[in-house]
């Protein structure tokens, strides 16, 4: 009896232990020609497993390295400096100290369970999709990478928030410094039907942004539960601000959110206490121990003013003096969840209610579907304020005058439906700015919802994208989805073509070119070349080399956003322009013994050990097509960020869409898609986004099946 018994009960279990077995879920990894992974899988969970897995094959080291970044324990594997800012000392340690103390993890991980369900659960697949990875590597994989996994879902949600808190932070630190920097990343625009030669709508996405791990794009296509959506995630996060699913496709571009403050704290005489409407409080403070690479621990002390909701940034003891900051992200958390309900949105109602959630703090959004809707918004997480202060600069942080008010509501933010034109664009302008004719009037708004003084200067400009993008554009009725892709990798460069006019009037000035410093006598060689040049920022032409040194040697009046006049130039402005000229000219021909040097020659991408030339304009010229210089080497400049994840989208049945990435789809330099996708990206080919199964089968390279 008791050995029928024992039967059946190992019966049961092997029953039991097959039926789980079987119910776990096959999630199949298809990589197409380009290594781009299309992940199905039957639930939201699969898919993210997937994705998890994927993208640890293709960038472990990079998803890695950013979960440290949250944690602020870069110094720790990686040392004090960080060799991507050169001359920097000390980059890592300060950035660690900054992320202790705005809490970025602690926040995360003492938060993560008010998350809900559906949050976790796929937080969870993700980096479970991670860990088999790690798993399967072994001992394979480098020590350090050993030594802080398996990741867990609060590694994710931490750097959710740390991409989010970095641009905020970056708002602070401006503030302290009494400036504002205009923002200068990213393109976006979209076409409604009747302007576009399909009858369907187009959308362009264009983030410039670095290329380094924290802000490393990852292309991937996820087909499963409440997700079909192909776009680019930043490399350690489940989400995709910018993409498309099957109905609508999303960019954004950076707006000019007030969601930071600096205030001026008044301590007492023995510095422990901070004065806030007539009553003294006690500073808080705690240890912090920073470990460094070999060097040991640093220890150090983190200060906090109301209830930690302030943190001390800068501290005077010996004039009894702080500058504390307050972030408007400081304790949130749902950015994340956020970002998954806009993935599997599927109307634009449905888009404006998970925007409307606004746990993502900023951000110029544009979405286009299929139903013919094109929109715009200015997203912010903007507190309302008091009006009589100027939130540009430090502000009095004794008094509850300066106080925060409640969150501004979704619906008194600046936003465009379907305008009469029938397009949209914000590449970082103001949102008065997104079409001709917008019904958004900047009269309507408090002044600091744009970082505005209270006099109404500052803020966005209008910018040489914007109007260049406006030109191509605004006339074109008929646009097709060749001419999006065209006006996408658009070279042409309008500062030069202004700033040219002037050059001619002071080269024509026989006094001025007579008066200029000349020693080489290059003038004339030098204008011979940008009056040749057609100011595009193309690799064969010596023009935008040239041009590119005169407009950093140039008096700071040179560039302009409107088109000059040179018949108002004084003398001393025209020798100042030649002498600019020729300087430029006087490098270029000692360094290079020319001075038609063709600009792929200093204007290349860098990927393992080749380099590659490439088109587009550099930091201040502003073309559309923007891909950046970030550090010289033996007279070379090699570009490190701009234009970091391209792709055009037309909404039809099915949805068409063609990308461009700077970097390979992963960081093996082994595989062939370690420098294809480079290659293309440099010679101006966007590779087609395969979105449909038939597709992606007809252009097949590997498959792998994982079980969830």
């Amino acid at each position: 009896m008791f050995t029928r018994f024992l039967a059946l009960l190992s019966i049961f279990f092997l029953c039991t232990s097959w039926s789980l077995l079987s119910a776990r879920e096959s999630v199949t990894v298809y990589r197409d020609n380009y290594g781009v992974p299309h992940i199905y899988a039957a639930s939201s969970e699969g898919v993210l497993y997937g994705l998890g897995y994927a993208q640890a094959e293709d960038n472990l080291e990079v998803m890695i390295h950013n979960y440290l970044r949250a944690a602020g324990r870069l110094s720790e594997f990686f040392g004090a400096d960080d060799p991507d800012f050169p001359g920097n000392d000390w980059h890592n340690v300060v950035h660690d100290r900054l992320v202790r103390l705005c809490k970025v993890r602690k926040v995360a991980e003492d938060r993560y369970s008010t998350l809900d369900g559906g949050t976790r659960s796929k937080v969870e697949a993700f980096t479970a999709g991670v860990n088999t990875y790690i798993a399967e590597q072994g001992s394979t994989l480098p020590s350090w990478i050993l030594a802080v996994t398996p990741v867990s879902p609060v590694d994710v949600v931490a750097f959710a928030r740390w991409q989010q808190w970095t641009r905020e932070y970056r708002v602070a630190s401006d503030e302290m410094a009494g400036l504002y920097k205009r923002p200068t990343e990213s393109n976006e625009w979209a076409i409604a039907p009747s302007k576009s030669a399909s009858g369907k709508v187009m959308v362009q996405i264009d983030p410039h942004m670095g290329w380094c791990n924290h802000s490393r794009f990852y292309e991937a296509h996820i087909v499963g539960g409440e997700f079909n959506f192909s776009g680019g995630s930043i490399v350690g996060l489940p989400l995709f601000f910018m993409g498309h699913n099957d109905v609508f496709a999303c960019a954004c571009t950076a707006n000019s959110v007030d969601t930071a403050d600096v205030y001026k704290e008044t301590l007492n005489q023995a510095n422990t206490m901070y004065l806030f409407d007539g009553q003294w409080f006690p500073v808080e403070s705690e240890p912090v121990t920073i470990e460094i690479l070999g060097m040991g621990p640093l220890q150090g002390v983190l200060r906090y003013t109301h209830g930690g909701e302030r943190v001390i940034l800068a501290w005077d003891g010996e004039n009894h003096t702080a500058l504390s900051a307050r972030l408007v992200s400081g304790s949130e958390v749902d950015n994340v969840t956020q970002g998954f309900a806009m993935m599997s949105a599927r109307n634009l109602g449905e888009f404006k209610q998970a925007l409307a959630m606004r746990q993502i703090s900023s951000g110029n959004y544009l979405y286009g579907d299929v139903d013919g809707n094109i929109y715009y918004i200015y997203n912010a997480r903007q507190p309302t304020k008091s009006i009589l202060y100027d939130w540009n600069r430090p502000v009095d942080g004794t008094t509850s005058a300066t106080e925060w008010g409640p969150i501004m509501a979704f619906h008194d933010l600046p936003q465009e439906e379907n305008p009469a034109s029938n397009y949209l664009i914000n590449n970082n302008v103001a949102p008065w700015y997104v079409t001709e004719g917008t019904g958004i009037d900047q009269a309507d708004y408090p002044y600091y919802l744009f970082r505005k003084r209270p006099d109404g200067s500052g803020g966005a400009a209008y910018g040489y994208r914007q109007r260049r993008a406006a030109d191509l554009i605004g006339p074109d009725m008929d646009i097709t989805l060749h001419e999006m892709k065209e006006i996408a990798f658009d070279h042409y460069l309008i500062v030069a073509e202004w700033a040219k006019l002037l050059v001619e009037e002071s080269i024509n000035d026989p006094i001025a070119k007579q008066s200029a410093y000349d020693p080489l006598g290059l003038l004339d060689a030098a204008w011979q070349i940008l009056d040749e040049w057609d100011n595009n920022a193309v690799v064969q032409s010596a023009g935008p080399t040239l041009f590119t040194l005169l407009y950093s040697y140039a008096p700071s009046g040179l560039p302009a956003l409107e088109p000059p006049d040179p018949s108002t130039l004084t003398l001393a402005n025209k020798i100042s322009i030649l002498n600019a000229l020729a300087g430029a000219a006087r490098s270029i021909h000692t360094a290079y013994g020319t001075l038609h040097v063709p600009w792929g020659d200093v204007h290349r991408i860098r990927r393992g050990g080749r380099s590659f030339p490439v088109n587009g304009g550099s930091g201040i010229s502003q073309s559309l097509r923007l891909v950046n210089i970030d550090s010289v080497s033996g007279n070379v400049g090699y570009c490190s960020s701009g234009s970091a994840y391209m792709m055009t989208v037309e909404l039809g049945d099915p949805v068409r869409a063609f990308s461009a990435i700077p970097l390979g789809q992963t960081d093996d330099p082994d595989s062939p898609h370690f420098d294809d996708l480079t290659e293309l990206y440099c010679n101006d080919e966007p590779k087609p986004a395969y979105f449909t199964l038939g597709d992606v089968l007809a252009n097949l390279e590997s498959v792998k099946v994982l079980n969830y």
